[in-house]
């Protein structure tokens, strides 16, 4: 009976230690996940004010990787996404392999698959 009882307490010890650190291990993904925003120039359309990622009006537009021509429309800003999308949807549409109203996504993500994993994953979590 000991070996049940120290095994559960074990079990008991691991799945509150989970549910405190849960909380710091969503942070670090948020950091990341705004790490790779602006490395792949993210920022230059998209906002998400649930969070105070703004655009940076400094980034310049790039050349070659616009497949689709530009409009005046105004790049959502994406605080709700996860409401709308799952993580494996936005990374379809982030590699250009899926579309909104019959668009692509302006640019391919060039980050690598875990990148794009942490990435979507973390944007499935905005529900506001």
């Amino acid at each position: 009976m000991k070996t049940r009882t120290t095994t559960g307490t074990g079990l008991l010890t691991l799945v509150l230690a989970m549910v405190w650190l849960l909380p710091f291990a969503a942070e670090a993904n948020q950091d990341q996940a705004l790490a790779l925003m602006k490395r792949n120039q993210c920022n230059k359309c998209h906002t998400i004010k649930a969070v105070g990622f703004q655009k940076d009006p400094t980034l310049k537009d790039d050349e070659g990787d616009e497949e689709e021509a530009k409009d005046d429309k105004e790049a959502p800003d994406l605080s709700g996404v996860g409401k709308k999308h799952d993580a494996d949807w936005m990374e379809l549409f982030l590699q250009k392999r899926e579309k909104i109203k019959g668009r692509k996504h302006t640019r391919r993500f060039k980050g690598t698959p875990e990148e794009l994993t942490l990435l979507t994953k973390w944007l499935e979590t905005l529900k506001n």
